[in-house]
This record gives C-alpha cells, sequence and structure tokens, in this order.
C-alpha cells in the first residue's frame, strides 16, 4: 500500500469518525482495547488522530528499522479497527469501479498479511514447542494469534464489503 493510499484511508476515517463520535458524545462505553491507542477510546477522532501521528512518525527518515517495524504493525491493527468500529454505521452506497478495485487491492494486502501471520504463528509455535523461555515465547504466540485473528476480522470486513458494494452494481 502506498503512503498516498494511507493518507487517503485515514482522511476518509477522520470524517467518519467525527460523524459518529457526534452521535455517541454522552457515550461512556470503551471502543477498544487501551493496548492498541493512548488515546481516549471512548470516541474514535482521538484514535484517528493517533493513527495519523504513528504515520507520520513512520513516515521520517529517522527513525529505526526495529521501530519502524513496530510502528507498521501498531498502525495497520489501529487502521483495522477503526475500520471495523466504523462498518456498521457505514451508510450502503453504490461503489464506482475505483472502489471496487480499492477494496480488491486491500483484500489481496490483507490475504498477504494473513499469510504472512499464519507463518509467524507456526514459528512461535515450533519455538514454543523447542524450548527456551515459556513464558515469553508464549506470550508472543499470543499476541502473533491476536494479531492473526484481527487480520481475518478485517478480511472477513473487507469481503463483506465487496460483496455489498457488488449487490448495487
Amino acid at each position: 500500500m502506498k503512503l498516498a493510499d494511507l493518507h487517503t484511508r485515514l482522511e476518509k476515517l477522520r470524517q467518519s469518525a467525527a460523524a459518529y463520535d457526534a452521535e455517541r458524545k454522552k457515550s461512556v462505553t470503551v471502543l477498544f482495547d487501551d493496548q492498541l491507542f493512548n488515546a481516549s477510546s471512548r470516541f474514535l477522532s482521538p484514535c484517528v488522530h493517533e493513527a495519523k501521528d504513528n504515520l507520520r512518525q513512520l513516515s521520517s527518515n529517522t527513525i529505526s528499522l526495529t521501530k519502524a517495524q513496530y510502528l507498521a504493525d501498531r498502525l495497520v491493527a489501529q487502521l483495522e479497527a477503526l475500520e471495523r468500529a466504523l462498518a456498521p454505521f457505514a451508510q450502503p452506497n453504490t461503489t464506482s469501479p475505483q472502489e471496487s478495485n480499492d477494496l480488491h487491492s486491500q483484500l489481496r494486502q490483507h490475504q498477504e498479511w494473513e499469510a504472512r501471520l499464519c507463518a509467524l504463528v507456526r514459528h512461535k509455535e515450533s519455538l514454543l514447542g523447542s524450548g527456551g523461555n515459556k513464558e515469553t515465547l508464549e506470550n508472543e504466540w499470543q499476541i502473533a494469534e491476536q494479531r492473526l485473528q484481527r487480520c481475518r476480522a478485517a478480511l472477513l470486513n473487507i469481503e463483506h464489503q465487496i460483496n455489498e458494494s457488488e449487490k448495487f452494481l
């Protein structure tokens, strides 16, 4: 996915989040796990702002490879969570062929991530079986498994969006 695409995606999320937050002004329900966002997760706008900030940091040429990998993983998880949170409130409308292509490219990207995450989970399982620090390895395996589950949920969401958009064509 290109940097410009991520900026466009975040801008759409910002607009949707503002409308969503306006409807939930008095809500006290927490939307996300506090490990996913540092911002208050009662509203979506601060979460979108945090994701934008992570993208800005990721775009910087001065960060280390480890930090870049961490930020990239975090940004992907944040985008998926925001999109899942906004999915029930999306207005069904007709989609252009360009939007349909975007959905299909998102689907392909998530399928690649799913394959990578499956390999990561298998790798963590093999390390877990081979010994070492069981507690650390088990924690890493659980984190990888959770990421895989979130990725699969996002895949289902994208497939649903594609099916919904194709109903109108």
